[in-house]
């Protein structure tokens, strides 16, 4: 009988970097973000992207889940288990703390103004998250045209503003965007969605 084949294969390794966007176009369901040929987010149908800028140290993509296991004291291990909880998330770390409107998409709470020679975010009582669509870009391993794409349907950015100042290093703000649910598409397709392109 003949052996399994071994499956190296360093084009199907994943590092960076990557370019995280946000407040894109979500997709339809069962589709995916529209891309232009150079990897970012094709403006016509993502009008209002707003690219992040640079991260200081990369970002964190992460989806996990936490279970319920069922057990019996006639056995000494499950019988069954169940997901109880899952979390889709981009973490990271932006450079760019006095890009206002950067600053204003990433926080909660927040109402960007204009007066006269200024830029202004001011933050009260207010009570209404402001969701958005994001992801994280890269370019695949291998390729030049060819990109790998996590999504965040609606996310929020956990982390808020926080901007630790000295002489040494630029300040790096935390990203912790948290998808939440859109419950009125298929149960299977309602948070993120982690994909590539093959052609």
């Amino acid at each position: 009988m003949p052996g399994t084949p071994l499956a190296y294969d360093s084009t199907k390794t994943l590092h960076g970097p990557t370019d995280l966007w946000g407040k894109l176009a979500i997709p339809g369901a069962a589709a995916e973000i529209t891309l232009h040929t150079d990897g970012t987010p094709e403006s016509v149908a993502n009008p209002t992207a707003k690219h992040v800028g640079m991260l200081k140290t990369g970002a964190t993509l992460i989806q996990n889940a936490t279970v319920n296991e069922k057990s019996s004291d006639n056995f000494p291990t499950p019988y069954a288990v169940s997901i109880a909880t899952q979390e889709c998330r981009i973490e990271g770390d932006f450079l760019q703390m006095t890009d206002m409107d950067l600053v204003v998409m990433l926080t909660l709470g927040g109402t960007k103004t204009v007066p006269t020679n200024k830029e202004k975010i001011t933050y009260g009582s207010l009570q209404t998250v402001s969701y958005m669509s994001a992801a994280a870009i890269w370019l695949l391993e291998g390729s030049s045209t060819l990109y790998g794409v996590y999504n965040l349907y609606r996310c929020y950015n956990a982390s808020g503003f926080n901007a630790a100042m000295n002489r040494n290093e630029d300040s790096a703000g935390s990203i912790n965007l948290v998808g939440t649910a859109i419950t009125t598409r298929a149960a299977a397709d309602q948070v993120a969605a982690l994909w590539k392109q093959t052609a």
